[in-house]
């Protein structure tokens, strides 16, 4: 899993304002690595439609876990990784999912119960 950014002093910037990749991955190497959090392997939920979107998120945000509470957009999602993400999700579920619910609804709870409703 991805760092949380609450652990890190201060992202570094670049002269656009973007975030300094490489500037940031020194720092987290350089004392930086008792801030990533330790989590446990993924927790299967028992309901196979929860897991396989829990697969989609983690393959398109490139994470191994996903909470319940976690906020797409603050994992890392842009609008083109929520398009990414629908395709997947309309191609594995057969399902109508419009990218609009990824925006309604960033939280995975959130989008679990919307994409669980269009079924």
């Amino acid at each position: 899993m991805l760092p949380r950014l609450s652990t890190v002093p201060g992202i570094p910037s670049g002269p656009t304002g973007k975030a300094d990749r490489k500037a940031l991955l020194a720092a987290l190497a350089d004392g930086g690595a008792e801030a990533v959090a330790v989590t446990a392997p993924p927790q299967g939920s028992g309901d196979p439609q929860v897991d396989l979107l829990r697969d989609i998120w983690c393959q398109v945000l490139h994470l191994t876990d996903v909470a319940a509470d976690d906020d797409f957009f603050t994992l890392g999602g842009d609008s083109l990784k929520a398009t990414r993400m629908t395709l997947k999700v309309r191609k594995q579920l057969t399902a109508a999912a419009p990218v609009s619910a990824v925006f309604e609804h960033p939280d995975f709870r959130g989008y679990c119960a919307a994409i669980t409703a269009l079924r």
